[in-house]
């Protein structure tokens, strides 16, 4: 047999067997804001940080799927092995107890937006009484829900924070929930802080993870060693910057002190 053709068996088989080792695992996103999901551009957030992955992790392959969280929600209790991105554990327990978090990827918050001309000086969930807010499909807020169905709270629930900021200059809502992390996005792409007013307490403060079943708890540590190594890399950063983002690696206070200065 000529070497050549000895070549091109040997490397036939090589790249069958690294084929058979590669393991492709999905990865749901549920999130339809930027800067987590921006479909009109060639890139986001999500698709960045899965894309980071799969380019030096050639063994594991993640395969994002994007989906909405009531569907998602659907996935965790079936108990079919998952892998969530931009998410806590708080808010799957109740679906899955079993729920593995990596450490955290950054800090985020859900924060009450409203019009200057009526603003929402918000501080606890009893600030809200008597108004109409914007929600999300699937989302639990908490605080909220005993004073919704005592009918003291009316929700409306829209598809994305720009939905909701349509309803709420509108007239159709007094306010609304949304990340801080969108917020800080919206405000480095042209909206303008004077148009919103930012209540100064948060209704809720966070990390986001990525979220693992039970059976999918081996890839957690190549997870961590991920998100780790993202902290330290200049060009991540670069593009977090980009998005806006940047500050969300670090604990910040829970009164938002620096979002007052946007306005």
């Amino acid at each position: 047999m000529k070497l050549p053709v000895v070549c091109l068996i040997i490397a036939i088989l090589f790249f069958s067997v690294a084929r058979a080792e590669q393991t492709s695992i999905p990865v749901y996103s549920y999130h339809t804001d930027p800067p987590f999901y921006i479909p009109d551009q060639p890139i986001d957030l999500t698709r960045a940080w899965v894309a980071k992955f799969n380019r030096h992790h050639k063994n594991i392959q993640l395969n994002l799927i994007q989906i909405t969280r009531p569907k998602l929600n659907s996935i965790v209790k079936s108990g079919k092995p998952y892998l969530i991105l931009w998410a806590n554990a708080i808010w799957f327990k109740r679906l899955d107890a079993n729920i593995i978090e990596t450490d955290s990827i950054f800090w985020d918050a859900d924060i009450w937006v409203s019009k200057p001309s009526k603003a929402l000086r918000y501080a606890e969930p009893k600030d809200v009484i008597g108004k109409v807010f914007g929600g999300r499909k699937g989302y639990f807020y908490k605080g909220l829900s005993e004073l919704i169905q005592a009918g003291k709270v009316t929700r409306i629930d829209k598809d994305t924070d720009h939905d909701n900021y349509d309803a709420l200059k509108a007239g159709k809502i007094d306010a609304f929930v949304m990340s801080r992390s969108s917020l800080l996005y919206w405000f480095s792409t042209g909206i303008e802080p004077r148009d919103l007013y930012i209540a100064g307490s948060p209704h809720d403060a966070y990390t986001r993870h990525v979220l693992a079943s039970a059976d999918l708890a081996h890839i957690v540590n190549t997870l961590n060693q991920y998100i780790h190594g993202l902290r330290s890399d200049s060009g991540w950063q670069k593009r977090l910057s980009m998005w806006g983002v940047a500050k969300l690696l670090d604990p910040f206070e829970l009164d938002l002190n620096e979002l007052d200065s946007l306005q």
